[in-house]
């Protein structure tokens, strides 16, 4: 494996580096906040909450929060769902999360370990007819230790796509709803946005040999301001509500231009590669809210089929050569769609009036992840989500409510086996002249056949998926989450 891209003078990295390490908090923050201001509320959508769910109350009803969530967490889940609140609230809290996925010869985690999480959603202080009608929110989640964790990963390479890279970064979400209709007679209609901020990744690395001939590389790297639209309307109507989100694409994209002279020749590539993508998501939910009772209801419609996959793309222009593209391989991803299920009991006991809820949920949805026949090896699986959730409403601390919510949640990959094909049978020789097959459909023989030569009898590949890869495993997540009414 490389090391990571440094921001800094240093040995020149590979010419197709796997991963750009820890950005640093400082110099995005500031781009956001810039980008934040002058782009508006448009917003994006790839985060930690698209794996595990966002709030212990909403990931323990199965993440059907589109029709439901009326805190801090509309803002991913429908921003609409702001202006459905009584009262403002403040929440803070934890996200764990763990992986057993597995790989040939062990298993594989699921990124970072943790995750802070900070909610907030308050009404605007308008008067008059706009009073309590205009809503703020904002979600933001962050990994400990680093603001994003970007991998490109090699062609061959085993991994989880949907797992892995794809939650491993700081999440910033602001959003605002508004209540247009709120009459007994005609039901409650509100609409929302909210706005997912992260950057793109751009630079240059200039190398070039030194004195004693080794390489120096001089690298600078740059963050750009990236949003996308994440928009949803609700519609209530005594005990019952119907809920449509959209979130668009998103996806961040690492480019960096590597300009070598080597031995008086110029050398530049040009590398590409799209990492952290949430796929264009319609969601649809309906609930029932009598007076002790919520109960769920939601199908997500995801358009995977636009994503080109997380592999690093390189071109560059050579001396007497010409231009030179890179193969990348083209995997053809499927829709994916899920089905949510939730549940919640309100119950008070005690004499001191505190308010229990139990609450849980089941989860079905389907793997984007075709099955490979030829060089790749992304593993996946149909998953079936099993979550659990607890929450305790302590009634007025310092004349504020106060409440504590916890969940925990179970996914299960279906196992799945993806048999590779091969072109050359052991007993063809000689082998087919390389380029007159596709890889991304069957393995070829890398070692050309010689019947004068016994080593090279048979069919020899150096893919780690060869002859068949198993992909089955479980991702545990939970998280704790103190609140507080405003």
């Amino acid at each position: 494996m490389s090391e990571p891209l440094k921001t800094r003078a240093g040995p020149l990295p590979a010419p197709v580096p796997r991963r750009i390490g820890s950005l640093r908090l400082v110099p995005f923050c500031v781009s956001c906040l810039l980008g934040f201001v002058a782009l508006g509320a448009n917003a994006a959508h790839a985060s930690p909450a698209s794996l595990y769910g966002l709030g212990a109350r909403w990931s323990a009803m199965g993440g059907a929060g589109v029709a439901t969530a009326n805190d801090f967490a509309a803002c991913f889940y429908n921003p609409a769902g702001l202006a459905r609140a009584r009262t403002g609230s403040v929440e803070v809290g934890l996200l764990l999360h763990a992986g057993w996925l597995s790989v040939p010869g062990g298993t594989r985690g699921v990124g970072g370990p943790a995750d802070a999480v900070l909610g907030l959603s308050v009404p605007l202080p308008l008067k008059r007819w706009l009073a309590r009608r205009i809503w703020f929110g904002l979600a933001f989640t962050t990994p400990p230790n680093r603001l994003a964790r970007l991998t490109a990963p090699m062609p061959s390479d085993i991994f989880y796509p949907y797992y892995e890279n794809r939650g491993d970064r700081l999440m910033i979400l602001p959003g605002l709803a508004a209540r247009v209709i709120d009459r007994p007679s005609w039901g409650r209609l509100t609409v929302g946005v909210a706005a997912n901020v992260l950057a793109n990744l751009s630079g240059v690395v200039v190398a070039e040999q030194g004195a004693a001939r080794s390489i120096q590389a001089r690298v600078s790297e740059k963050l750009s301001t990236l949003v996308r639209v994440n928009a949803g309307v609700d519609y209530a109507f005594g005990d019952w509500s119907v809920a449509l989100a959209y979130r668009q694409a998103f996806a961040i994209r690492m480019t960096t231009t590597s300009a070598n002279r080597v031995a008086g020749a110029d050398l530049d590539l040009d590398i590409v590669a799209d990492v952290l993508y949430d796929p264009h998501t319609f969601s649809l939910g309906l609930s029932w809210s009598p007076t002790k009772w919520l109960l769920a209801l939601q199908l997500d419609y995801a358009l995977w089929r636009l994503y080109k996959g997380p592999f690093v793309g390189v071109s560059s222009v050579l001396p007497l050569v010409g231009a030179l593209q890179g193969d990348p391989p083209e995997i053809q991803f499927h829709d994916a769609v899920a089905l949510r299920l939730g549940m919640e009991r309100r119950m008070v006991v005690g004499r001191k009036g505190v308010e229990l809820s139990v609450r849980a949920g089941l989860a079905f949805e389907t793997t984007p992840v075709p099955v490979q026949h030829g060089r790749t090896n992304m593993l996946d699986g149909d998953k079936v989500s099993a979550m659990l959730g607890l929450g305790v409403n302590l009634g007025r601390v310092f004349r504020r409510k106060v409440w504590i919510d916890l969940h925990g949640r179970l996914d299960a990959l279906i196992p799945r086996t993806m048999a590779k094909r091969i072109d050359t049978p052991s007993q063809q020789c000689p082998a087919p002249p390389v380029g007159s097959v596709d890889p991304d459909d069957v393995l070829v023989d890398e070692q050309p056949c010689d019947r004068t030569d016994p080593g090279t009898l048979g069919f020899q590949t150096s893919n780690p998926g060869y002859p068949s890869v198993h992909s089955q495993g479980f991702v545990l997540s939970g998280s704790l989450m103190f609140g507080m009414e405003l």
